[in-house]
C-alpha cells in the first residue's frame, strides 16, 4: 500500500490531465483571438498610414505640376491658356504646360491624371531627378501612381485655373475608405501662343 501511494503522488490521474488539457486549450484559444485582433488592427493602421502617404505624395506631385501649368481641363487637353471650362465633375484632369523660351511659348506639353479602373495613372512628360518636368522630350510616359482608388473626382472652376480634387482609396480586405481633398491652382500666366 505504501508503494501504490508513492506512485499516486508522482502521477496525474486521467481526469487531472483532461482538465489541464481543456484549460490550456481555452488559454491558447484566447491568446489566438487576441493576436488575431491585434494583427487586424495593425493591418488597418498600416493601410491608413500607407493611404495618407500615397495621397500626400500625389498632392505634392499635383501641386508641383500645376505650378508649371497655365490651364486645366477635363476630358480633352486645354486648347489654350485662356479658355472656359466645364464645371461638371470628371475623373480626368489635364494640364497645359507651356514650354517658355525667352518669354515666348516655344511649345506645349500636356499632363493627364486619370482613373483607369481602380488605378490612378499619369500620362505626360518624364520627371527629372531634380523634380522638374523634362519638357525637352515630346514623348509621354504613362505611369501607375496609385492602385486601389475608389474615386478620383475633379471639379474645375470655369476659368480653368483652379481645380478641386477628391481622392478616395479603398483598403484591401475591408469596406473602409480613405478620403482626401486637394485644391490646385495654375501658376503660369497666359503667354503668347
Amino acid at each position: 500500500m505504501n508503494t501504490s501511494r508513492k506512485r499516486r503522488i508522482g502521477a496525474f490521474s486521467l481526469l487531472e490531465l483532461l482538465i489541464t488539457a481543456i484549460l490550456v486549450s481555452i488559454l491558447l484559444g484566447a491568446i489566438g483571438v487576441i493576436l488575431s485582433s491585434h494583427l487586424r488592427l495593425t493591418d488597418s493602421q498600416t493601410s491608413v498610414i500607407q493611404s495618407r502617404r500615397e495621397s500626400a505624395r500625389l498632392n505634392y506631385m499635383l501641386n508641383a505640376e500645376s505650378l508649371e501649368a497655365c490651364a486645366f481641363n477635363s476630358s480633352t487637353n486645354p486648347a489654350s491658356c485662356s479658355q472656359t471650362c466645364s464645371t461638371t465633375a470628371s475623373n480626368d484632369l489635364r494640364l497645359r504646360v507651356p514650354v517658355i523660351v525667352s518669354g515666348t511659348t516655344a511649345g506645349t506639353r500636356f499632363i493627364r491624371y486619370y482613373l483607369n479602373g481602380s488605378e490612378l495613372r499619369r500620362d505626360g512628360p518624364a520627371i527629372q531627378p531634380n523634380g522638374q518636368l523634362d519638357l525637352s522630350q515630346t514623348t509621354t510616359i504613362d505611369s501607375l501612381l496609385i492602385d486601389s482608388v475608389n474615386a478620383f473626382t475633379v471639379t474645375l472652376d470655369s476659368d480653368c485655373h483652379t481645380a478641386s480634387i477628391t481622392l478616395r482609396l479603398s483598403f484591401p480586405d475591408s469596406t473602409s475608405l480613405f478620403t482626401t481633398r486637394m485644391s490646385l491652382r495654375t501658376n503660369v500666366e497666359a503667354v503668347s501662343q
